[in-house]
């Protein structure tokens, strides 16, 4: 049976720890590949919503 999510940051969170040294998507720069890890990824996110947050920005009720 497929998990479930209650929303888009709980299935980021999970995934994001379940896989954190697994390659999440890569850029190229002067012809080779930059892989970003989804623990990485988490980190950037994490920054991210610190930033939103201290902007105000909240989640919606």
């Amino acid at each position: 049976m497929a998990e479930s999510f209650k929303d888009l940051v709980e299935l980021c969170d999970r995934s994001c720890a379940r896989y954190a040294e697994r390659a999440s998507f890569g850029t190229k720069r002067g012809g080779a590949w930059i892989w970003t890890r989804y623990g990485e990824l988490h980190a950037l996110i994490a920054r991210a919503r610190a930033g939103l947050a201290a902007l105000g920005v909240a989640r919606a009720a």
